[in-house]
């Protein structure tokens, strides 16, 4: 009778239950004793049909509660979201489409760059007015140059100290504008000064002198000499 009523058990239920609707235990490292299992359900639920009963009602109740696991089971290719991560995404779907938001960021780096440029112009015209030179020269040698500090430099003759306007190329120390205009700007300092004349030609060259005119032709009358008289026809 205990086999038929364990064959029966096992064909129900495809495993051991304990008649209280819990998952079976986890298997041992040895095999149960399956005879005292039947056994022991049997003493607990007063008979084979009572037993019997409570493991197909477990069984049941187990299925379906795997059908419905299995329609909470996201779908192929999709991503199931965290709390946090499924509030970022609606904040994100509230600012409007991606392809909206990818031009609207373009629009923002494009103006930024603007932006940037207008307020280099306005530094570069600030540098230009305390230098005493021309914008448009300026911006055009300018670079990432940075105006934006000064230097203390003495005078040859007074020995005076005073601040000037500094010129800082990169990780190199501060240099007095004029310095560094004199150094590195030579060729173009009589554009990027107002009313700057040209260099002076070289003292290896030498002078042009005027060109003299050619001598007279052989037989050729002398001009008449300028008496201041003028001439009366008779």
């Amino acid at each position: 009778m205990y086999f038929r009523l364990y064959r029966m058990l096992l064909t129900a239920t495809g495993a051991e239950g304990n008649g209280n609707n819990e998952p079976p235990p986890k298997e041992p490292e040895k095999a149960p004793d399956l005879a005292k299992a039947v056994e022991g359900l049997l003493t607990k639920h007063g008979d084979a049909g009572g037993a019997l009963r409570v493991l197909l009602s477990e069984n049941y109740q187990l299925r379906d509660s795997n059908r419905e696991l299995k329609t909470k089971l996201p779908a192929d290719g999709t991503r199931v979201l965290t709390a946090d991560e499924a509030k970022l995404l609606d904040s994100y779907s509230a600012l409007g489409k991606p392809e909206d938001l990818k031009k609207i960021k373009t629009e923002h780096g494009t103006l930024s760059s603007e932006v940037t440029g207008l307020k280099r112009d306005t530094e570069l015209r600030t540098v230009a007015e305390k230098a005493g030179v021309k914008f448009g020269v300026l911006k055009t040698l300018a670079g990432s140059l940075d105006f934006s500090g000064t230097v203390r430099v003495k005078d040859a003759k007074t020995g005076k100290e005073t601040e000037v306007l500094a010129v800082k190329d990169g990780d190199a120390e501060p240099v007095a504008f004029d310095a560094y205009a004199a150094k590195h700007w030579d060729d173009f300092l009589p554009a990027l000064r107002a009313g700057e004349t040209a260099k002076a030609p070289s003292l290896t060259t030498p002078p042009r002198r005027p060109a003299t005119p050619p001598p007279p032709a052989k037989g050729a009358a002398d001009p008449p000499e300028n008496t201041g008289l003028k001439r009366v026809r008779i």
